[in-house]
């Protein structure tokens, strides 16, 4: 199945996998129409400058016009969430917007929302979709549970068609926005590009399931267009890495010798390991990841390379914006 006939919505369209799926989206010669309370994140998209919390009678218009809707606004770390405000209302009545407004108009819609890894309590053992833990880590995984949860009963009583992507550790082009909250490899990209030492959190040896994005975007076309709904899938390489092995592999990649420097966790509940099970996805949706980690790495660094914005005044409101 194709987008290409479908009107499509992507809300948060100027964060890290909103800009890259709406890129996608329109090389692919789909009609777009990106929801952002920050400037356009694309020329040739439709753009809608809204805040999702508020109400907005254009913003409901162009969710009947839509058939299919990524939601994508939200706080978008765990490290966002030191406390239940704002994050967890944020990001759950933004989606609890998105998805009322779809079901009002009386249309089948697909809605198509990224969960993430944190819902899973970690372990040495490959997280399955139906191994959530059931006391959440965090406030962040407790919103992500909750939107899980909003989207099923959607599916049930509200005839929308609903899919879950369970999102592990994403990483590439377009995340040095985010500053301090951006995925390890980014962190560490952006000290060791200009000769800094990366910080790495206790000894290195966590691992995390690292996962580029233009797989990322592979698997939510995918959960736009495929038969099945109501349902969650893992997306992840189903490969874990340490912090350590991973500066490393940096290391190796951009051609540098930069050791680590080693620090206090900023968070409580840390997670030693991520790892996805991917035979769900890769049965139900057909989605298999493409990208080695040395090919994601220099894509990345390439990326950061081009572009070192200085985000060093005020990392945290150059980043809430993204929940719009």
């Amino acid at each position: 199945m194709s987008l290409r006939h479908k009107q499509v919505l992507v809300t948060g369209s100027a964060g890290f996998i909103g800009k890259n799926l709406v890129n996608r989206l329109l090389a692919d010669r789909v009609e777009v129409t990106a929801v952002d309370a920050r400037g356009p994140c694309s020329t040739k998209a439709k753009h809608l400058r809204v805040d999702i919390l508020e109400p907005s009678e254009s913003l409901k218009e162009s969710i009947a016009e839509s058939d299919v809707i990524f939601h994508l606004a939200a706080y978008s770390s765990a490290h966002m969430f030191s406390e239940f405000e704002p994050g967890f209302t944020s990001n759950v009545q933004s989606l609890l917007r998105v998805l009322d407004c779809a079901a009002r108009t009386g249309e089948k819609k697909r809605v198509v929302f990224p969960s993430s890894s944190t819902v899973y309590p970690g372990g040495a053992s490959p997280s399955k979709e139906d191994s959530v833990g059931s006391i959440p880590t965090n406030w962040y995984a407790a919103s992500k549970l909750t939107g899980e949860l909003l989207c099923k009963h959607y599916s049930r009583y509200k005839e929308l068609e609903t899919v879950a992507l369970r999102i592990f550790c994403g990483y590439g082009p377009e995340e040095q926005h985010k500053g301090i909250y951006a995925s390890p490899p980014s962190l560490f990209i952006k000290n060791m590009i200009v000769g800094k030492p990366p910080d790495v959190w206790g000894n290195g040896l966590q691992e995390r399931d690292l996962i580029y994005v233009d797989d990322i975007v592979d698997a939510l076309i995918l959960g736009a267009t495929s038969p099945l709904e109501n349902d969650t899938f893992n997306v992840g390489t189903g490969i874990s890495i340490s912090f350590l092995a991973l500066v490393g592999e940096i290391n190796r990649v951009a051609g540098m010798d930069i050791a680590p420097n080693f620090v206090q966790p900023r968070m409580a509940q840390y997670l030693q390991k991520t790892l996805a099970d991917t035979s769900r996805a890769e049965k139900g949706l057909g989605f298999k990841p493409k990208t080695s980690l040395r090919d994601g790495l220099a894509k990345t660094i390439d990326s950061f390379r081009g572009t070192m914005p200085d985000h060093s005044s005020n990392e945290l409101q150059s980043i809430v914006p993204s929940r719009m």
